[in-house]
């Protein structure tokens, strides 16, 4: 395992303009970035990143 895989302690879902979700996939959230390390992945400019947080809510990144 990769020392940067071991970070990716979050869980996403990429989230298409129709409303499709993609994933999960395994990533590293932060204030500045997200990093998501799969192989192959479907996203796209106005995509969002959607991270289920444990109140039951979602975060929205853009």
């Amino acid at each position: 395992m990769s020392a940067l895989r071991s970070h990716l302690k979050d869980t996403v879902l990429i989230l298409k303009p129709d409303g499709r979700k993609l994933g999960p996939y395994q990533a590293a959230v932060s204030p500045e970035s997200i990093i998501i390390m799969a192989k192959s992945i479907d996203v796209d400019e106005g995509d969002n990143v959607v991270r289920p947080i444990p109140s039951g809510k979602e975060e929205v990144y853009l």
